[in-house]
């Protein structure tokens, strides 16, 4: 499920289905949109089609207040990258890319705002990244999940958080979804759940 920010102010998503085998004609072609655009409020009509998508979405495990901080830190420190040579080579003209600073951040506001997971049974993961101004939920069978990694570096861990990175079969290869600054023990949760068997 697909929203944009302005598809979001406007009540609006569309549905994408991630075609496990390569049904499709072309290799660029693994993506079936179901339901280019429809009112959120009526998403719930996913579950006539496919029956497994629950009806409701429900509440899912977001970012700590420190895994938010460092989306947005990350967010401005690329930011800089042109800002400094643009500040430094083209005055007066080169402050105007200042600018940027501001939309970084409110880019990596909105990617912590929007990152989650859940799992909502036995078999159904729920994951949820916001990137470009753009929120994905992902709604995927634990059948259909090749492997799921927790990454993890040394001042990730010394704050607890990781990033969990869920690899789902997608027509002939894989398409990764990545979770970042999850805090450890939601996403060991998640790998615990994907390594038990359930009958």
């Amino acid at each position: 499920m697909r929203q944009t920010v302005l598809r979001q102010l406007l009540g609006l998503i569309s549905v994408q289905l991630v075609l496990v085998s390569s049904a499709a004609k072309e290799e660029d072609q693994d993506n079936l949109v179901m339901l280019p655009v429809i009112d959120q409020s009526r998403v719930a009509i996913v579950n006539q089609f496919v029956s497994w998508v629950p009806a409701k979405l429900p509440a899912l495990t977001r970012l700590t207040v420190a895994g938010k901080y460092r989306l947005m830190r990350n967010a401005v420190l690329l930011s800089l990258i042109p800002i400094i040579p643009l500040v430094y080579w083209l005055r007066p003209w080169g402050w105007l890319s200042l600018l940027l600073l501001p939309i970084a951040l409110i880019m990596g506001w909105y990617a912590g705002r929007y990152m989650g997971v859940k799992r909502l049974d036995h078999q159904l993961l729920v994951l949820q990244t916001g990137h470009h101004f753009q929120r994905d939920t992902t709604i995927v069978p634990k059948r259909c999940i090749q492997s799921v990694t927790i990454e993890q570096t040394y001042w990730m861990r010394r704050v607890g958080l990781c990033h969990l990175q869920v690899n789902i079969r997608h027509g002939d290869g894989k398409e990764m979804v990545e979770v970042r600054y999850l805090p450890l023990q939601t996403a060991k949760d998640v790998y615990q759940w994907y390594r038990t068997k359930y009958n």
